[in-house]
């Protein structure tokens, strides 16, 4: 059975991260900001490629200067 990979978004370093469920829970567990972690997609380990191509296009797209202007 395939793992599942998410992306969610991190409080703690203000960007969206990629994982397994497992490495999900670590990160948020060991933060003081649990509750603000975010799972914002899952995927099966056949679309890795993708996940991480979006994981790139929300991190530029949080940093743009459009995305700064709201």
């Amino acid at each position: 059975m395939a793992e599942t990979l998410l992306i969610w978004f991190n409080p703690d370093r203000q960007q969206y991260e990629t994982g397994s469920y497992h490495h999900y829970r670590s990160i948020a567990s060991i933060s003081s900001n649990e509750d603000r972690f975010e799972i914002i997609a899952e995927f099966s380990s056949d679309t890795v490629c993708v996940a991480g191509k979006i994981q790139d296009e929300l991190n530029k797209a949080r940093t743009s200067s459009f995305a700064l202007n709201f």
